[in-house]
């Protein structure tokens, strides 16, 4: 593999970086959608906080699973 010889603290960085990116893919073709559909970006503000706060909450989930004992392995 090509990841060989990386120690955990860069699988870890490169797993969040890739994540990121992952993320903002996501929106940003979520909001050319938007302006697909609708004919203006007027919303996308709207939109990027919604996204925002989904992935908060995702975040916030994942750090409570370690408080919750069957959900501990999965963090």
């Amino acid at each position: 593999a090509w990841t060989e010889g990386w120690d955990l603290g860069a699988l870890l960085t490169f797993k969040w970086v890739l994540s990121f990116a992952y993320m903002a893919a996501m929106l940003g073709l979520a909001i050319l959608l938007m302006r697909l559909l609708q004919g203006h970006f007027r919303a996308a503000r709207h939109l990027a906080l919604a996204y925002a706060a989904l992935g908060l909450l995702a975040l916030g989930f994942h750090a409570l699973s370690g408080s919750v004992p069957p959900l501990e392995a999965v963090g």
